[in-house]
């Protein structure tokens, strides 16, 4: 079954200067927001043999189709929590939950929720990312998924995957320039079968095998996934995505101080915004389009229950035209 979580991959600590390690120390915690930059296109992406002291430039070579935010929560916070009683993380995006669990040896996939006509649940769960990993090492790791469809359809998938840090060196992408990076070479090898329902008994209607390979860079520090390209089963390149810089943002958003412009953040339904008199509030989407443009009142609530959940930008204008404050605000 082609790796429909490819977006799903997250970050780790590691030195390229002195032993090329990756731990654990910055897999994702609640809280934790990726910004993912998606060319679906993939025309000018291109993928090089690996090695040491790499140098990739990748400025000018996407084309952004769609832009992600996806918010790492507390498991328990989900409401479909007990069908994965072994993650402690979630997030949701496109009215999917995806559920993981860590440990010290990496991040797990644990399952995906999309209603009760559609559970999928991993046993064993499928490792994204191995901890710890050094520059030429590999990890094997074999999972398997179990896709229900409301009891009238089943696809179970067993997938055996080795993980290789096969180059380290520096990246450009169109978010900037990041030196000390590691890449993933990831090959999939998986197994699908296909089951239906007659009368009680599950019968296999199809088994297909497959093959496909991506790539990751990612970079310490930052707690951040720096880029992944993916092939399909034909070996083409078929999908490509820059990762922005993440955010922290809390399940718990303290009053604010006098010197706060916007709160809550991430927000649902209404923001508070803290203007003075000839003051004004501009709220932009990630592709820079203008979606808010509120002058002062006394007790500046705004409300953004028409706006699509995602990330967006705001700025605060003076009197005089002058910006005085700018940043991001999340709705969920």
């Amino acid at each position: 079954m082609r790796n429909i979580f490819i977006s799903v991959v997250v970050l780790f600590s590691f030195s390229l200067l002195s032993q090329t390690t990756i731990t654990n120390g910055f897999l994702p915690s609640a809280g934790t927001v990726y910004e993912s930059y998606v060319d679906s296109l993939a025309l000018n992406l291109w993928v090089d043999s690996g090695g040491s002291n790499k140098v990739w430039d990748y400025s000018t070579d996407f084309s952004t189709h769609l832009v992600i935010v996806d918010t790492f929560k507390d498991a328990q916070l989900s409401s479909n929590a007990g069908h994965y009683p072994q993650a402690d993380l979630f997030y949701n995006t496109t009215g999917w939950e995806f559920f993981f669990s860590s440990n010290s040896n990496g991040l797990y996939l644990d399952g995906l929720y999309a209603g009760s006509m559609l559970t999928l649940d991993y046993n064993p769960n499928e490792l994204l990312l191995p901890t710890p990993i050094t520059y030429l090492n590999s990890v094997n790791d074999t999972s398997r998924i179990e896709i229900s469809m409301g009891g009238m359809a089943t696809t179970i998938s067993y997938k055996v995957k080795t993980i290789t840090a096969d180059a380290y060196g520096s990246i450009t992408t169109p978010n900037g320039i990041y030196n000390d990076v590691l890449r993933l070479k990831t090959i999939h090898n998986v197994i699908d079968s296909s089951l239906m329902n007659f009368g009680g008994t599950a019968v296999v209607v199809s088994v297909t095998n497959s093959q496909y390979v991506e790539y990751d860079w990612v970079q310490n520090n930052s707690q951040m996934r720096v880029m992944n390209i993916s092939f399909d089963t034909l070996g083409n390149i078929d999908q490509g995505i820059y990762y922005g810089h993440q955010q922290l943002f809390t399940s718990i958003i303290p009053e604010p101080e006098k010197n706060s412009f916007i709160y809550p953040n991430p927000a649902k339904n209404t923001i508070n915004v803290s203007l003075k008199e000839g003051q004004r509030f501009n709220l932009y989407n990630i592709l820079g389009s203008k979606v808010l443009d509120v002058e002062y009142s006394l007790g500046s609530v705004i409300d953004i229950k028409q706006l699509e959940r995602g990330l967006y930008i705001y700025d605060i204008i003076d009197i005089y035209g002058h910006k005085i404050s700018n940043g991001k605000l999340l709705i969920e």
